[in-house]
């Protein structure tokens, strides 16, 4: 597994772990077939002397999940109560 924790500190799949303070949107993963994609985006806090993360997204296939600091969840753009389960197809 990876993680991601903090102001921000990454953990990658191999354990190898990273202390970045950049303060835009990163992709944290996504696969060689481009059928998913997970990204950070930072912004600065603690007046501006360290990055938090703001954001994580989640693209699979069609699917787009944004989870923001606080617990808000959105699919699609529309606020959704997690477990999240999609109807249909």
């Amino acid at each position: 597994t990876c993680s991601a924790t903090g102001d921000p500190h990454y953990r990658t799949f191999d354990g190898k772990l990273f202390h970045y303070e950049g303060r835009c949107s990163y992709v944290l993963s996504e696969d060689v077939d481009n059928t998913f994609k997970v990204y950070s985006e930072n912004e600065p806090c603690n007046g501006g002397r360290f990055a938090c993360t703001k954001a994580i997204t989640v693209k699979v296939k069609e699917l787009t999940m944004h989870v923001a600091r606080g617990g808000n969840v959105t699919v699609f753009g529309i606020a959704v109560r997690l477990p999240y389960k999609k109807q249909g197809n």
